[in-house]
C-alpha cells in the first residue's frame, strides 16, 4: 500500500497523478485536517505533526509513504532520514530540483507557502547539484492565495490576488508550484503566466516513483484487479469528499 500524506485538500492533486501513473496499487490518504493549513505554523509544530502521522501511518504498515505536503517536507527532510533510515518515505522536493537542474532553468520561481520559504530547504537540496548554478532563484510565499483556496473563495477573489502578486512572476524563466494548493488553481494562474513553463512538482513526483517502484517491484505488492482507495482524516472539515471518510486520533 502506498500511503499520502498533507496537511490539506492540496495533496489529493498528489494522489490523482499516483493513480494516474500508477493505477493498480491500492492508496491511503491521510488528511490532517485538525490543524491545516502547516503554511502558517510554527516549524516546531509542523514537525511534531508531521512525525505522529507517520508514526501512526507505519502502525497501519504501509510500504511507502509519500509527504505530498511541501510544508511538512521541507521541515523533516533532514531528520526523517534518521529517524526512519529503514522505511520508504519519500518527499515531493527532490523530482522538481531535478527537473529545473536537467532543464538548466537560470530564474526560476518558486511558489510556496510562508513557513516552506522560511526553511530555505530548497537551497539545501539545490546545493547537492554541483553542476547547477541558478542565477536568480528566488521564492514567493502567497499567503492571502493560500487561505483563499482553503476557504473556497471565488474565482474573482482568486484573480485579484493574482494580479496583486504579478510584479513577482514576469521576470523569471520558469514557475515552480510548491504548494499542493496551486494547481488547484491552475487555470487563473495561467492567466498571468502566459507561456512560462510551469513545474508541477507532484506530476514529476508521481512520474519519478513510477520510475522507481519499476526498477524495485519487491517493495510493494501490486494489485492487479479492484485497488482500493481510503480516505483518512483528523476532525472536521468543509471540504468533503464523495468517498467515505474515517476519522483518526489527533495525538
Amino acid at each position: 500500500m502506498i500511503w499520502v500524506f498533507d496537511s490539506g485538500m492540496g495533496g489529493l492533486i498528489t494522489l490523482s497523478y499516483l493513480q494516474e501513473q500508477l493505477p493498480d496499487y491500492d492508496y491511503l490518504y491521510l488528511w490532517d485536517t485538525a490543524n491545516l493549513p502547516y503554511g502558517d505554523k510554527d516549524p516546531d509544530f509542523i514537525k511534531q505533526r508531521t512525525f505522529q502521522s507517520l508514526h501512526w501511518m507505519f502502525e497501519q504498515w504501509c510500504s511507502i509513504i509519500i509527504l505530498a505536503c511541501n510544508t511538512a517536507s521541507a521541515h523533516a527532510i533532514r531528520s526523517r532520514q534518521l529517524m526512519y533510515p529503514e522505511k520508504k518515505v519519500l518527499s515531493i522536493t527532490i523530482p522538481w530540483v531535478e527537473k529545473i537542474v536537467d532543464s538548466w532553468y537560470k530564474k526560476p520561481l518558486l511558489l510556496a507557502t510562508k513557513s516552506t520559504v522560511e526553511s530555505k530547504i530548497y537551497q539545501s537540496v539545490l546545493d547537492w547539484f554541483e553542476s547547477y548554478n541558478g542565477e536568480d532563484f528566488r521564492s514567493y510565499a502567497w499567503i492571502w492565495l493560500v487561505k483563499c483556496i482553503e476557504n473556497n473563495a471565488s474565482e474573482w477573489e482568486i484573480i485579484i490576488c493574482l494580479d496583486s502578486i504579478w510584479i513577482n512572476i514576469q521576470w523569471h524563466d520558469c514557475i515552480v508550484l510548491w504548494c499542493t494548493h496551486y494547481p488547484m488553481i491552475l487555470k487563473e494562474l495561467e492567466i498571468f503566466i502566459w507561456d512560462l513553463p510551469v513545474i508541477d512538482s507532484w506530476y514529476e513526483s508521481a512520474y519519478k516513483l513510477k520510475l522507481y517502484l519499476q526498477h524495485h517491484p519487491e517493495i510493494i505488492v501490486q494489485q492487479k484487479k479492484n485497488p482500493i482507495t481510503k480516505y483518512f482524516v483528523t476532525g472536521y472539515s468543509n471540504y468533503w469528499l464523495d468517498e467515505e471518510l474515517i476519522i483518526i486520533p489527533t495525538s
